[in-house]
């Protein structure tokens, strides 16, 4: 119960603050559960938080890489396909080995 009411707290604080605060807020929240003495660590500064995005329109490897993965989905695709028919194929085959050593035992 009083994890539930922590989190819900910690929830509310964080919803109603800056980006920084919701920053502090988290990595205080990692060092109480990460250190062994908490009260004996202090934090001397925090540097400014900036916006980390990727434009995937604008990125000059997104093509490739999409290209990349479409390609080796076919390669894939087809070993799966192989693989099923050679599945599929050996019990014949066994069959067929058995009765060659059959006929040239006989």
């Amino acid at each position: 119960m009083r994890k539930l009411i922590l989190v819900t707290v910690t929830c509310i604080f964080v919803g109603c603050s800056s980006p920084e605060d919701k920053a502090k807020s988290l990595i205080e929240e990692d060092m109480k559960v990460t250190l062994h003495d908490y009260e004996s660590y202090e934090p001397v500064s925090y540097s400014g938080l900036s916006d980390a995005y990727s434009d995937v329109e604008h990125d000059s490897e997104a093509p490739k890489l999409i290209e990349e993965s479409k390609r080796l989905k076919e390669k894939l695709d087809r070993n799966i396909r192989f693989e099923r028919e050679m599945t599929y194929l050996e019990a014949p085959r066994k069959e067929i080995l058995k009765a060659r050593a059959e006929v040239d035992e006989g």
